[in-house]
């Protein structure tokens, strides 16, 4: 568990090379000595760094293999590998595979915010990104997760940094300024990793005209994860997908490219 500790400190403060060293000791310490969901936690950490460093097709597998090793030990973090398999299928531009491993998170009872705003904005539906991310700076969810920090604004660095992003696409700059404002005090108290690089990104990220060029301004209030009934999701679901009639139907549990899936508790 120590080796898991220093791990996400490391991450959590933007320490990548650091947070490598400690995985690389951790997955040669655990073969043999491991036990329970240790292998899961370990295969998260693993695929959270491949992502940064490729190959991503290798973290693409690491994600659904931890599904099947926390499964039996920690379901209540099923949801922490299926989202980092969306954030990787993002990466590669699998926009439909991203959000079935967001809704499958989020059907475990794990927030997948801020990465599905940042999926909406990627799909076209600027309303329902700052809709989301609006919501969820808000009220940050509060998950039963040892992996980040219990409290304080370093473990909701992921929220202003997306909601710049937003932002910026929608020509919000109020709500742009806000989410800079908020990344800057945090990198001030912690000037570690990549903490100041995202906020000087957030800070140097120009607000194009009013309304943006993605889509229309998005209303107050809370927003359905899903889609509407004429988006991506639902089109493939009557097999009208533009991928075409053998588009995935849905959320598959736990499934990924090297065939390892799990069912649903």
């Amino acid at each position: 568990m120590m080796y898991c500790e220093l791990v996400c400190a490391a991450q959590n403060l933007g320490l990548h090379d650091r947070a490598g060293d400690w995985t690389q000791m951790m997955e040669q310490w655990r073969h043999g000595r491991a036990f329970g969901g240790i292998h899961g936690r370990c295969r998260v950490h693993r695929a959270e760094l491949l992502r940064i460093s490729g190959p991503m097709d290798v973290a693409e597998d690491e994600a659904p293999a931890a599904c099947s090793e926390l499964r039996p030990w920690m379901r209540r973090e099923l949801g922490w590998p299926l989202v980092e398999l969306g954030i990787i299928r993002m990466r590669r531009g699998d926009l439909q595979g991203a959000e079935e491993a967001f809704l499958e998170a989020h059907d475990h009872a794990w927030s997948p915010q801020p990465r599905l705003a940042l999926l909406r904005l990627e799909q076209g539906d600027l309303a329902a990104a700052t809709a989301m991310v609006e919501e969820a700076v808000a009220h940050p969810p509060d998950l039963p997760w040892k992996e980040r920090p219990p409290f304080g604004d370093l473990r909701l660095v992921p929220l202003p940094e997306a909601q710049a992003e937003i932002a910026a696409a929608s020509g919000d700059l109020t709500a742009l300024q806000r989410a800079a404002t908020a990344l800057a005090q945090v990198a001030l108290r912690v000037p570690a990793g990549t903490l100041p690089a995202a906020a000087s990104t957030a800070a140097a990220r120009p607000a194009p005209g009013p309304r943006g060029c993605r889509g229309r301004r998005a209303p107050r209030g809370r927003r359905s994860l899903r889609p509407e009934r004429g988006g991506c999701a639902a089109r493939a679901r009557r097999g009208t997908h533009p991928a075409g009639p053998g588009a995935r139907p849905g959320p598959q549990p736990c499934s990924g490219p090297a065939g390892v899936a799990g069912g649903t508790p």
